[in-house]
């Protein structure tokens, strides 16, 4: 009995499906939908590959795409079908294998992407089936990585634009853990974006806005340091352009908060869903593993029992 391999190029329209054979040639080829009818229309082509023989079945088929999140592979691992994702740069160097002028198409992508699995049948292992509160738990612990992620983006760009007319607020938070992703440092540059508000600042304002960002040690001597630093004389630029250079760090930072805000609900959230899952109590028990490195290693390792076959 022949073997077969299948591949999926996904496009915003019509998604290209191939099927090839132990040599490598391309026995099917089929645009579909995204869609339960073109997800029918696979399984269909799958089962009459080999219509006679009550041993095959359409699951000996592994189909391989790039991106494992698509709505389409979530339908086929429902309908218990084997799939292999491969990352677009895996196929990014067999593409370039294959010649030095290949050509493009989304045809040629799906049969490449499917060539990959045959060629290295025990290298590419299938997506985990995990459960859905797993599925879930991902989702929040990835998404909460991308929004720390971009609100790290975001400060660097304000730590820029500071250093070109304010360094002393560069300098405030410099070496400090989270530096102007802190609640104190956005709050006070809130209250004073320009060098020349900020040198204006009473040790008693800047006192009680570390006290309303959720401060409470040495709040004293943060506030004097922060006087001090400010009040010191420094290069500056000239008025109005210093103002104008004041508002585009509001700017930067109402982005900074907005992604701060996210990233911290999003943490509290994937701790909140991870908490209720069996596997938490495992994962809370490795050295060093918080509720956020707990989620996202989980995110990774998933729920599917065979996934690993063996303890190693």
């Amino acid at each position: 009995m022949g073997r077969w391999w299948a591949g999926i190029d996904w496009s915003w329209g019509l998604q290209d499906f191939v099927i090839i054979d132990d040599g490598g040639r391309v026995v099917l080829h089929l645009r579909v939908e995204e869609s339960r009818e073109g997800v029918e229309q696979i399984l269909r082509a799958l089962r009459d590959l080999n219509p006679t023989s009550h041993r095959f079945s359409r699951r000996q088929v592994p189909i391989a795409i790039e991106d494992g999140s698509r709505l389409l592979v979530a339908e086929l691992q429902r309908r218990r079908q084997p799939v292999v994702v491969i990352p677009p740069a895996v196929t990014a160097r067999y593409r370039g294998r294959h010649g030095a002028a290949v050509s493009k198409s989304d045809r040629g992508d799906a049969a490449l992407l499917a060539d990959i699995i045959r060629q290295n049948p025990g290298r590419r292992s299938f997506l985990p089936e995990n459960s859905d509160q797993a599925a879930a738990i991902a989702v929040l612990a990835r998404t909460q990585a991308s929004s720390t992620e971009a609100a790290r983006a975001i400060m660097l760009r304000l730590r820029s634009h500071l250093g070109l007319y304010f360094p002393a607020a560069v300098e405030a938070w410099s070496g400090m853990q989270y530096g102007l992703r802190r609640p104190e440092a956005r709050a006070v540059l809130a209250l004073a974006p320009t060098p020349r508000l900020a040198a204006a600042l009473s040790k008693r304002r800047l006192h009680d806005t570390l006290a309303a960002a959720g401060r409470t040690r040495l709040l004293d001597e943060e506030a004097a340091r922060l006087r001090e630093l400010f009040a010191a004389p420094g290069l500056r630029q000239r008025p109005e352009t210093e103002q104008a250079m004041g508002e585009r760090t509001r700017l930067h930072l109402a982005e900074l908060s907005i992604a701060c805000q996210h990233a911290a609900h999003l943490s509290e959230l994937a701790d909140t869903r991870f908490s209720a899952h069996p596997h938490h109590q495992i994962y809370r028990s490795f050295p060093a593993c918080g509720p956020l490195v707990a989620a996202r290693l989980f995110a990774e390792i998933g729920d599917a029992p065979e996934r690993f076959p063996t303890g190693r």
